[in-house]
């Protein structure tokens, strides 16, 4: 049996924010309300890279705009 192991991105949410060139406190209210997919470690809050992805290849991400 082979074991694999998948090495991916981890950010915090300053530098997720930095990422997303978005406010700190706006991506931190995110992640709370289930907008983004986080986990909380030790009272810090972490993102995957992959669910960045998802999150910005979602839908969600157009909400409120007229464009």
């Amino acid at each position: 049996m082979t074991n694999y192991f998948i090495l991916e991105t981890i950010y915090t949410i300053e530098t997720a924010a930095e990422l997303l060139k978005c406010n700190p406190r706006v991506l931190r209210e995110n992640v709370r309300t289930g907008v983004i997919k986080g986990h909380k470690k030790i009272g810090k809050w972490y993102l995957l890279h992959s669910d960045i992805v998802k999150f910005i290849a979602s839908d969600s991400t157009d909400e409120g705009t007229d464009d």
